[in-house]
């Protein structure tokens, strides 16, 4: 069986456990538009993962490094697909 990657975003993905685009922002003490530039890029520049660790801590929301993952290993999400319910999706 072959590995199946997936791209993930990053940014979109950190943003949503803020609870959005705009609350990342404001833990931050950035601008809207710079959260919105991570999502487009689809990553954040690892010299803000300390700054969006401590607002996470702040906040009481637990990040681990799966929420920093830029990609996805699906293979097993494959398997489970046509295996776990008995029909193909």
């Amino acid at each position: 069986m072959t590995n199946r990657l997936v791209l993930l975003n990053q940014a979109a993905q950190l943003a949503a456990r803020f609870g959005s685009q705009s609350k990342l922002a404001a833990a931050l003490g950035s601008a809207p538009t710079t959260i919105n530039r991570w999502c487009r890029a689809g990553y954040v520049r690892p010299i803000y993962f300390s700054q969006i660790l401590s607002a996470a801590e702040a906040l009481g929301i637990q990040l681990t490094e799966k929420d920093f993952a830029l990609v996805r290993d699906a293979t097993a999400e494959v398997g489970q697909q046509i295996t776990g319910s008995g029909s193909i999706p």
